[in-house]
């Protein structure tokens, strides 16, 4: 997450600079998409792994927890699973 947050800030000093290069601000989107696609794989290889070692009753409450909190689009903030 830091790592995304450092190449946030470099897009936007990219972007505000006074001859900003489009080329160079459209690779550092790329790295930043790369690094979301990198933490969302982990993510739900964990959950994937989580949900393997749950009976099927514990799988089922996994599950809806899961749902809901997607039904209510939360993201990685507190209280979410890492």
């Amino acid at each position: 997450k830091a790592q995304k947050k450092l190449k946030k800030v470099e897009l936007i000093n990219l972007v505000i600079k006074d001859d900003p290069d489009t080329n160079t601000i459209h690779d550092k989107i790329n790295e930043i998409i790369d690094l979301k696609r990198e933490i969302m794989r982990i993510k739900y290889d964990h959950m994937l792994e989580m949900r393997g070692m749950l009976t099927s009753e514990q799988r089922l409450s996994f599950d809806m927890e899961h749902l809901s909190q997607a039904g209510k689009g939360k993201g990685h903030g507190a209280g979410g699973h890492h």
